[in-house]
């Protein structure tokens, strides 16, 4: 959810209640106020993940809000990133622009998202195959309970903490770095998989 409000809408908030019960994740923008203004609404919903910016380096965004005390801060690359943008007339044609904000890091957190979820959905046949045989069809109930459980923002926040600087807080900001765990050359697939897997409290 690329927006955010200084209060509550309801019509909004009806549909943030359906989709928790169908167990989507949500994610939302925490606002572009700096430190003139707190976290807009839904991004302080303990029902969504508050997304934070960054430029490419990790370096917090100069207009996030501040952080808060005991929960999570998750940033992740919102400054001058390139994309196509509508035409800005009826007959115009898509264009390049590059935007900056929390509510361009938002949709770049969900695609980091789905690829989580993603790769463990493609990886079911080949993680049970490896169970002894007896034990498979357990193990395959307990995997899907544990895709199925990283519709919370609260076990998605776990897994997000494997692609976090191991030393801690950047700039105040959790910087998700999803690299950490995909693309590191001592991890083998399977155990990307077990780190992410260990991680969900299904």
């Amino acid at each position: 959810m690329s927006f955010g409000f200084p209060k509550v809408i309801p019509e909004i908030d009806k549909a943030i209640q359906y989709a928790r019960r169908k167990n989507v994740l949500m994610l939302a923008a925490a606002s572009n106020y700096g430190g003139n203004r707190e976290r807009t609404w839904p991004a302080r919903s303990d029902e969504v993940m508050c997304i934070y910016a960054t430029d490419g380096d990790g370096n917090k965004y100069g207009k996030n809000p501040t952080p808060l005390a005991n929960k999570y801060n998750f940033a992740v690359l919102g400054e001058s990133v390139e994309a196509l943008w509508p035409p800005t007339s009826p007959n115009g044609r898509a264009r390049k622009a590059r935007k900056s904000g929390t509510s361009t890091a938002t949709p770049i957190c969900a695609a980091i998202a789905g690829i989580i979820v993603t790769a463990l959905r493609l990886n079911e046949d080949d993680y049970v195959s490896s169970i002894e045989e007896g034990k498979r069809e357990e193990t395959r109930q307990l995997y899907r309970q544990k895709v199925t459980a990283l519709g919370r923002a609260s076990t998605m926040a776990s897994v997000f903490e494997l692609m976090v600087n191991k030393e801690g807080m950047r700039d105040d900001y959790q910087f998700i770095a999803p690299w950490r765990i995909f693309d590191e050359g001592n991890h083998k697939r399977s155990t990307t998989l077990e780190n992410i897997l260990d991680k969900i409290d299904a």
